[in-house]
């Protein structure tokens, strides 16, 4: 008697249990066959692009600085993840200091720990406590140049 657990056929033969990984798997004595499922793997892109802003309930009359974003970030990944979440890459593409939104780079396999440590990060500017917020997100940079939502002619 055989079964297949997880891509891997297990199955009794004189007596002593095997293991075995093929695709195929045909034995006489047992008569039993595993065609094990092909499943395509999809890889996704390198990199996810997001468009980030800094919210504030007052309103921010202060400029951030690029430097300042980016150790704002970098204090969000320690703090909800250690040193090891504060070692993901990140890079800021673009930063508008008056406007308080920019875009950011992260590895496509670090996106869900960056989003969630940047959503659930809060801090103090001047005194006001502030929020990042996803504005949207996208694994191609050219999605993010022009809004047609938020666009005017």
């Amino acid at each position: 008697m055989g079964r297949c657990i997880g891509g891997v056929v297990i199955f009794l033969y004189q007596g002593q249990w095997k293991q075995k990984k093929p695709h195929l798997i045909y034995l006489q004595s047992l008569a039993l066959v595993c065609i094990m499922p092909i499943t395509k793997r999809v890889h996704l892109k390198d990199w996810q692009y997001l468009s980030i802003k800094i919210w504030s309930e007052e309103g921010l009359v202060v400029n951030m600085t690029e430097l300042s974003l980016r150790m704002t970030i970098h204090q969000a990944l320690q703090t909800n993840f250690g040193i090891v979440g504060a070692s993901s890459p990140i890079t800021v593409l673009d930063w508008d200091e008056v406007a308080h939104t920019g875009i950011i780079k992260v590895m496509q396999s670090e996106l869900v720990a960056v989003w969630s440590a940047l959503v659930n990060h809060q801090f103090l500017i001047t005194g006001q406590p502030c929020a990042f917020e996803i504005i949207s997100s996208s694994a191609h940079l050219i999605s993010l140049a022009n809004n047609s939502r938020s666009s005017q002619l």
